[in-house]
């Protein structure tokens, strides 16, 4: 990759290798409309995830995260490293990448580079023999994308969304695909369409009242701490809450 090239000795030797490996990918959106209130709900919330999980010792040991944004240009903010490595600090309080927004929305581009960032991640497990559970990745987005259908940007975000997701007699889905549009001009429907390409049992995309970041580091610490623990599930139904996406307060739209 151009951006970054994981350091293999030092992600094992900070790493449980008794313990299989649970991924954690954010695909963070740090464009120029994220500026305000929203960044700050992304950096609360990214310390809200470090939290929880800290609080669950078998997670902490099992999680590994990182970070890739995309605001102007793509960035891995963070290799895959152990939580209690990489965002817990010397004193025990989390300290996760702070994330700044600038820029245009290049999201398929910042698909691009995170999925091939788990791509190498996975390979150094399975070279090592080190066990890993199915990838967590999280989109989190206030826009749609700069690159439409039928570019070569847009392609290929699908491809790997596809072949991160399809599952034959030979091959099981190695992630669960969560796409969360958060704010009136998110879209959506545009956002469902990229994704739609990849399996429906473990893609999903869905849209969440303004300012709502928090809320979705809650689910994913949450899920992360299910899949360390072994009751992570199989399907989306089973990793995202019943009300993430409607409730008795939908309008109809899927806005929570």
């Amino acid at each position: 990759m151009s951006q970054s090239q994981i350091d293999v000795d030092s992600l094992l030797k900070d790493m449980e290798t008794r313990v299989a490996r649970v991924p954690n990918l954010f695909l963070l959106d740090t464009s120029s409309s994220m500026r305000g209130e929203r960044i700050k709900k992304v950096n609360n919330g990214l310390k809200q995830f470090v939290n929880e999980v800290g609080q669950d010792d078998e997670a902490e040991w099992a999680i590994d995260v990182s970070i890739v944004s995309f605001g102007g240009n793509v960035s891995v903010e963070q290799d895959f490293r152990p939580i209690s490595d990489a965002w817990i600090d010397d004193n025990g309080d989390p300290d996760p990448p702070q994330m700044n927004a600038s820029g245009g929305t290049p999201m398929c581009k910042g698909i691009v580079e995170g999925l091939e960032h788990l791509e190498e991640y996975k390979s150094i497990l399975d070279d090592q023999g080190v066990s890993r559970k199915r990838a967590l990745v999280w989109l989190l987005t206030d826009g749609e994308p700069n690159q439409g259908p039928g570019t070569d940007d847009w392609n290929a975000a699908q491809d790997l969304i596809k072949n991160g997701t399809e599952e034959t007699e030979k091959k099981n889905p190695h992630m669960f695909f969560f796409a969360a549009g958060v704010g009136s001009d998110a879209g959506t429907d545009r956002l469902a369409e990229l994704v739609s390409a990849g399996n429906d049992d473990v893609v999903e995309a869905f849209d969440l009242k303004e300012h709502m970041f928090e809320e979705v580091f809650e689910v994913a610490s949450k899920s992360a701490k299910g899949s360390a623990s072994g009751d992570g599930g199989e399907t989306t139904e089973d990793v995202l809450p019943d009300d993430i996406s409607e409730s008795d307060e939908s309008d109809g739209s899927g806005q929570i």
